[in-house]
């Protein structure tokens, strides 16, 4: 089986692709690095069945067709939810009153 998880260099992220890799699976690791680490992935740089992609997820649509992955695992998500909630409302506030 083929596995895309996304958030792949944090903590969850790269301790079920640990685990898938032993099983023998291969694995696509998507991370924009916002809160994930290489560092937690380095232990697999030389793992043949392993693919690391550095994505801007923000803001956009990740289409996982297209990884040609067989199962999608959404691990990606934001440490400071309520941090980045107020910067994102702040910006919205201010794109729709014109403010800097």
């Amino acid at each position: 089986m083929v596995y895309l998880i996304t958030g792949g260099a944090g903590f969850v992220g790269s301790h079920l692709a640990e685990r898938l890799l032993e099983r023998g699976d291969e694995v696509l690791l998507m991370d924009n690095l916002s809160t994930g680490s290489m560092e937690n992935i380095r232990h697999l740089k030389g793992e043949a069945k392993l693919e690391a992609i550095r994505k801007k997820m923000g803001g956009e649509f990740v289409y996982a067709g297209d990884s040609g992955a067989d199962v999608v695992i959404w691990k990606a998500a934001s440490a400071a939810v309520l941090t980045a909630v107020l910067r994102n409302s702040r910006r919205f506030i201010c794109k729709r009153l014109a403010c800097e």
